[in-house]
């Protein structure tokens, strides 16, 4: 094992050359790009790596071993605010998604900052979950910026305050989105204000957490028994392919949800039964049998300009409800 203090790799990011000849390189070593001397093993110049003069209360370990195509790295917290920055991306990277294998001695919440100009790029990642076992772990950077994965990109990635956490890297990388994560990066993520309410007590919603899928803001209910429901309007095009309600969860009671794409009759859709989760739980609802038939009834209104049109008056109604405990939403909205 080697201390490298703070050379990491993060995504393939290979640098290529037009060649002239058989004796042109076909990729730089990392003294080459950056003028020191630093780790090579004849790989690193195909992921980012480390800057080692912008870093925090962290110490990088190489577990690489010879001859293995796995690139791996242990990285042990020493103090709070621990973090590092990356180095600019030599060239373009496979895709905006980040994925890569963990093992970590206990949960951490990591948050990454694409662009230390601009607030709107900084977010709080998903949990790094504690665990002795390989486990996979992917969150999209396309969502916090449409150009982050070309040349000249770099991050800055924080590790949370506590010192003596030990976190193991392998194969960290950028790869293309699924096609799940397609259509859930073209997903329409309702937008609730309040516009008009009942049987509601209180709600809030909160700006301070993961962006990922909408999944930022997270909104907080706190439902009666009785009809309880709150109007909002359609901020998108909904279109018939949009068939998937989307949602997580946090509830200590069962609910159901209900949306209106108009407000008038019994033409909605009904989830089945949310069971009571302390844990946040994802929730895909699929009512491709019913939309056409809304879409086609409700051309042009009532209460706006047509089922599934930019302004068209929506309503979200919680069915179901046996107590008045708060209901937590996070990335409410529907994808194909």
């Amino acid at each position: 094992m080697k201390k490298i203090g703070l050379i990491f790799f993060l995504f393939a990011a290979g640098v290529g050359f037009s060649s002239c000849s058989d004796d042109d390189p076909t990729q730089l070593s990392f003294e080459d790009v950056y003028g020191r001397p630093g780790w090579d093993t004849g790989v690193n110049a195909n992921y980012f790596t480390f800057d080692e003069t912008k870093q925090n209360n962290v110490e990088l370990t190489d577990l690489t071993e010879e001859e293995s195509d796995d690139v791996v790295f242990e990285v042990k917290t020493t103090g709070a605010d621990a973090y590092f920055f990356t180095n600019k991306a030599l060239a373009a990277t496979k895709g905006q998604v980040l994925t890569f294998e963990y093992k970590v001695s206990e949960t951490i919440t990591p948050n990454v900052q694409l662009d230390q100009s601009n607030s709107d790029s900084y977010t709080v990642l998903p949990d790094l979950v504690a665990s002795d076992d390989w486990q996979t772990y992917s969150f999209d950077m396309g969502l916090l910026s449409s150009t982050w994965g070309s040349i000249g990109s770099s991050m800055k990635i924080g590790l949370g305050d506590k010192a003596g956490v030990t976190l193991t890297i392998r194969n960290l990388a950028g790869r293309g989105r699924t096609s799940e994560e397609a259509n859930l990066a073209d997903a329409l993520y309702f937008e609730f204000t309040g516009l008009a309410i009942n049987d509601i007590s209180d709600w809030s919603k909160s700006t301070d957490g993961i962006k990922g899928y909408g999944i930022y803001p997270t909104y907080m209910f706190t439902p009666g028994t009785g009809d309880s429901w709150m109007q909002f309007h359609c901020t998108k095009q909904i279109t018939s392919d949009y068939n998937k309600l989307t949602f997580e969860y946090k509830a200590t009671s069962a609910f159901k949800v209900q949306i209106f794409f108009v407000i008038v009759g019994d033409d909605t859709i009904t989830t089945p039964l949310c069971e009571a989760s302390d844990e946040w739980k994802k929730v895909t609802f699929d009512f491709s049998s019913s939309v056409p038939g809304i879409f086609e009834k409700y051309p042009d209104g009532p209460n706006g300009p047509g089922c599934g049109k930019v302004g068209q008056l929506m309503r979200l109604d919680f069915e179901g409800r046996t107590d008045v405990s708060p209901i937590y939403l996070r990335g409410f909205g529907l994808s194909k």
